[in-house]
């Protein structure tokens, strides 16, 4: 990778570059670098205008150059969250006529129904607000649980059985014996098997 000034150096008129998606114009000495850019979006949320250059040159100057740009649907990638209730999206006010969007929300595994309901409704108020597709993309959020110090410190099954008990506030009274017995006909069952 060179730098604006190591490319100086070269003393070239005029200097195009190309891999970068986006359009960008450099000044690398007395001369001016483009970035022509990409003619087509390649990923969605891919930001800013897509075509080409063309360079008018005597031979030994550039006289100019113009941008073309091409004729391809934005790429939009929106997100939202849906929290039981409704979908909730920070693409409201976003123009999405003549996109292609991904929508992309966030959701409980135990609300996917719920969710994909929601999205539903979304993806036909998109679609009517005239976006070209809509490509609805699920991410469920899983809930991960610590476990509580104490059944961590247990040493046996019992013991475990006793500390998750009290470390979730369950006293189970007259029944202890018999969800006791339970457990440990449970644990040697499984030793066995």
């Amino acid at each position: 990778v060179l730098s604006c000034a190591e490319l100086a150096a070269i003393r070239a008129s005029f200097y195009l570059f190309g891999h970068i998606h986006a359009q960008n114009e450099l000044q690398i000495g007395n001369a001016i670098g483009i970035y022509g850019g990409a003619l087509e979006h390649h990923n969605f949320g891919e930001p800013g205008p897509k075509g080409y250059v063309i360079v008018e040159t005597d031979g030994t100057r550039i006289l100019g150059y113009q941008r073309i740009p091409t004729p391809v649907a934005p790429m939009i990638l929106a997100s939202g969250a849906f929290d039981g209730q409704r979908l909730s999206h920070s693409y409201q006010d976003r123009d999405v006529s003549g996109a292609v969007v991904r929508l992309q929300y966030n959701v409980a595994a135990d609300m996917r129904a719920g969710g994909k309901a929601a999205v539903a409704d979304e993806v036909r108020l998109l679609l009517e607000r005239g976006a070209l597709s809509v490509t609805p993309q699920e991410v469920v959020e899983t809930e991960t649980r610590a476990r509580a110090p104490e059944v961590a410190a247990a040493v046996n099954h019992l013991d475990k059985l006793e500390a998750h008990w009290k470390s979730k506030g369950f006293d189970p009274g007259d029944r202890r014996h018999a969800l006791r017995t339970k457990a440990d006909y449970l644990h040697e069952a499984t030793r066995e098997a």
